[in-house]
């Protein structure tokens, strides 16, 4: 992931995820890098649990990588900070 991940990316985030995880069989630990994101908006863990739960649904768990402070101040606000680990 690079650059911000707002109303205007989440949308591309979430079907670029399901594409990948819903074509053929699932990567066993695919890895969701975020040390490009420069910002991260109210959209951005919805976002990311709608991943979270195409990833769950295909079988497979998340590896995220990279870290964002303002992501993870809004994961821990939503409650769903345990849903995506510190690398």
């Amino acid at each position: 992931m690079t650059g911000g991940l707002d109303r205007d990316t989440a949308d591309e985030l979430t079907e670029t995820a399901g594409a990948l995880l819903g074509s053929g069989p699932s990567p066993r630990r695919p890895r969701l890098d975020r040390a490009g994101m420069t910002l991260c908006d109210s959209l951005g863990p919805a976002a990311l649990l709608m991943v979270h739960r195409e990833a769950a649904g295909a079988g497979t768990r998340l590896r995220p990588a990279g870290r964002l402070a303002a992501l993870r101040r809004l994961l821990d606000v939503t409650g769903t900070a345990h849903l995506f680990p510190e690398p």
